[in-house]
């Protein structure tokens, strides 16, 4: 083993770190999950989402924006409504605690790191992706199904 693969081997357990320290902090700090934070986004964005439309916007499956959705109005960030031509469609509105909950909360790392990305070449980007692509390739992940919500442990 050469210090190139050495390095490889740290700077990804840098970046695992880096997103379980945030996910901690979101946790610990804030009492929420990145994945509750894009979905109380998503419900900004319009007055009201099915749960399928929101977990298609977010990236997620519906099964996982349930528990998302669960934990949300549980805290009083957001309800359900039944829509009142089909009773089997169920709205989800975000409340105005839930508006002041989002103008108060942290930034995603996701949002760090896609502003940062913005600001480089889209050469850099490109080798960035590339080398990723490669290293995916490498660890048999290419077929693993993975959301794109940075989070080290459950989404929900």
């Amino acid at each position: 083993i050469d210090n190139a693969e050495i390095n490889i081997v740290l700077l990804l357990r840098k970046i695992i770190r880096a997103i379980e320290l945030d996910s901690r902090k979101l946790s610990t700090q804030f009492n929420t999950t990145p994945a509750q934070l894009l979905a109380l986004r998503g419900l900004l964005e319009s007055d009201n989402r099915t749960l399928a439309d929101l977990a298609k916007e977010v990236g997620l499956s519906s099964s996982t924006m349930v528990g998302v959705v669960d934990r949300l109005e549980k805290k009083g960030l957001i309800v359900r409504n039944r829509a009142l031509t089909d009773r089997r469609n169920v709205n989800i509105l975000i409340t105005n605690a839930g508006k002041d909950y989002l103008t108060n909360s942290p930034k995603l790392l996701q949002d760090r790191l896609i502003k940062r990305l913005s600001e480089i070449s889209l050469d850099e980007r490109t080798s960035i992706s590339d080398a990723l692509e490669k290293i995916s390739a490498i660890l048999d992940a290419e077929d693993i199904d993975a959301s794109p919500v940075l989070d080290s442990g459950g989404l929900v």
